[in-house]
C-alpha cells in the first residue's frame, strides 16, 4: 500500500495531535534533533560546560543563603523533616530546596540558546505545539491509581497508614507546592530527559546508552534520600526503575509531555499526598505511612508503571476507536 506523504509529514511534525491524545512520531525527530540541525560536537560539549557552570554558580548562591539562614546542622541535613523546625523556617527550607533543582531551568536555557542556537521549546517537543492532552492523560493515569491504592491502604490497614491532614499547617504548604512542584519536575525533565538525552544522542544512536546514562545520573541524584542510610537495594532499584521508565516514555512518544505528566503526578503523591517513614516529609501531607516494605514498594512501582503504560497507550487507542467521529 502506498503511504500518503502528507499524512507522514503531518504525523512527524505533530499535526496529528488534534485527533490523538498520544501522537508518536514515525521517526525520532526529537531525540536526534541536534543531529538533524547539524549542531557540531564541540558546540554540544561547550553547551554542557555552560550548563554545568551556570548550575554550579547558582548552587553556590543558594548554598550561601541556606547556610546563612540556618545554622543548625540537623536542619541543613533535612533529616528531621518539616516537624523539626518552626513553620516559617520549614517553608523557607522547602523553597530553597526546590530552588536548588529549579535552577536547572536557566542552566539548560542558556546552554541551548548560547551554544546550540535553538529554541527552548525544542527541549520539550519539536512538533508544532506542546501536546497538553498527552501531559494531562499521562499524569492522571498515575495519579488516580496511586490515590486509590493509598486510600485503600489507609482504610483497610490502619496500622500501616493513617490520615494526617491538619488544615492549619497543610494549606500554607500546599499553596507553595502548587507553585514549586511543577517548576521542580519541569526542571528535572527538561534537563535529564530533554537536554541530556538529546546531547548524548548527538554522539551515539544507540538508544540503550541514550536511555541509561541520564537514568543513572537521575537515580544517583536521589540516592541521598534517607532510605539509603539503610543501604536498601530495593529503594535503589525503585529509583532506577523510575528513571528508566520515564526515559522510556520519551523514547516511545518522541517528546517530553508524557514524562512531565507522570513525574508531576508522582511528586504530588510523594510530597503532598503521603509521607514515608524512610523520607521525613518536606511538607505536611494528607496521609502518613507508618511502616513500609521497600520490596513491596518496588513491586508496586512496577505494577503502577505497567498500569500507566496500559492506560496511556492502549486505553487512549480504544477510546479513539469507539469515540464518536467529529
Amino acid at each position: 500500500m502506498t503511504e500518503n506523504p502528507t499524512q507522514t509529514e503531518n504525523t512527524i511534525s505533530g499535526e496529528m495531535d488534534r485527533s490523538s491524545p498520544l501522537a508518536t512520531a514515525t521517526q525520532s525527530t526529537y531525540l536526534f534533533f541536534l543531529r538533524e540541525k547539524r549542531v557540531r560536537w564541540f558546540m554540544v560539549l561547550l553547551s554542557m560546560a555552560c550548563a554545568a557552570l551556570v548550575y554550579f554558580l547558582l548552587s553556590i548562591v543558594l548554598g550561601a543563603v541556606l547556610v546563612g539562614f540556618f545554622n543548625d546542622s540537623t536542619v541543613l541535613s533535612g533529616n528531621g523533616g518539616w516537624r523539626s523546625m518552626p513553620l516559617a523556617d520549614a517553608k523557607a527550607y522547602y523553597i530553597l530546596l526546590m530552588l536548588s533543582i529549579i535552577i536547572l531551568i536557566p542552566a539548560s536555557y542558556l546552554a541551548v540558546r548560547l551554544f546550540q542556537k535553538r529554541g527552548f521549546r525544542s527541549l520539550i517537543t519539536v512538533r508544532s505545539r506542546i501536546n497538553w492532552r498527552t501531559l494531562a492523560i499521562s499524569g492522571l493515569a498515575l495519579l488516580l491509581p496511586g490515590l486509590t491504592i493509598f486510600l485503600i491502604t489507609t482504610l483497610f490497614t490502619p496500622d500501616d497508614a493513617s490520615i494526617s491532614f491538619d488544615p492549619v499547617v497543610f494549606w500554607p504548604f500546599f499553596a507553595l507546592s502548587i507553585m514549586l512542584i511543577p517548576l521542580q519536575i519541569f526542571a528535572e525533565e527538561i534537563f535529564f530527559r530533554g537536554y541530556l538525552m538529546q546531547s548524548i544522542a548527538a554522539f551515539t544512536r544507540i538508544r540503550l546508552i541514550i536511555l541509561a546514562v541520564p537514568a543513572l545520573f537521575f537515580a544517583l541524584l536521589h540516592f541521598y534520600n534517607p532510605a539509603e542510610a539503610y543501604n536498601d537495594i530495593w529503594a535503589k532499584l525503585s529509583y532506577i526503575t523510575v528513571a528508566l521508565y520515564i526515559g522510556w516514555l520519551v523514547l516511545k512518544t518522541d517528546s517530553l509531555e508524557a514524562s512531565i505528566g507522570l513525574h508531576l503526578a508522582q511528586n504530588i503523591l510523594a510530597i503532598v499526598v503521603v509521607s514515608s517513614p524512610f523520607a521525613p516529609a518536606l511538607t505536611p501531607t494528607l496521609l502518613e505511612v507508618h511502616d513500609i516494605d521497600t520490596k513491596i514498594e518496588f513491586l508496586s512501582t512496577l505494577a503502577l508503571f505497567g498500569l500507566h503504560a496500559l492506560i496511556l497507550f492502549k486505553g487512549t487507542a480504544i477510546w479513539r476507536r469507539f469515540s464518536p467521529k467529529r
